[in-house]
């Protein structure tokens, strides 16, 4: 890929939504909140069981506590829950305890009918 064409894909794809956070400011704070919005992946739902040990939300902690981060995991996570319903319990499970940092993930939960699409961005901003 040509360097031309890399900036071109980073100037529209690197889209800043709500007041955004420099990378560098967010770690360089030692203690991280991070938020997670999704579906089985995030639950860490695998081989017909959930295994909360082996889910991005530990995984992740798990590593940026080995770089000397405290860090705790907000998680609003179920098999088959898509952004809509989400969208209702997002609020009271994660926003409402002010994350640093939020995973955002629906992998097959969501299809690309309008009403998904919609309720899917409004999580973003």
């Amino acid at each position: 890929m040509t360097d031309a064409l890399r900036r071109q894909i980073a100037e529209v794809s690197l889209v800043s939504c709500g007041e955004g956070v420099r990378w560098g400011a967010l770690f360089a704070k030692r203690s991280l909140r991070i938020g997670w919005l999704g579906g089985s992946v995030t639950q860490g739902y695998a081989n017909g069981r959930v295994q909360f040990e082996t889910a991005f939300p530990a995984l992740v902690a798990e590593e940026l506590r080995k770089r000397g981060y405290t860090v705790e995991n907000d998680i609003c996570a179920e098999a088959g829950m898509d952004s809509m319903i989400c969208g209702i319990l997002a609020g009271e499970t994660v926003l409402s305890h002010k994350p640093d940092l939020v995973f955002l993930e629906f992998a097959i939960n969501d299809t690309t009918l309008r009403h998904n699409v919609h309720s899917f961005e409004s999580l973003l901003c």
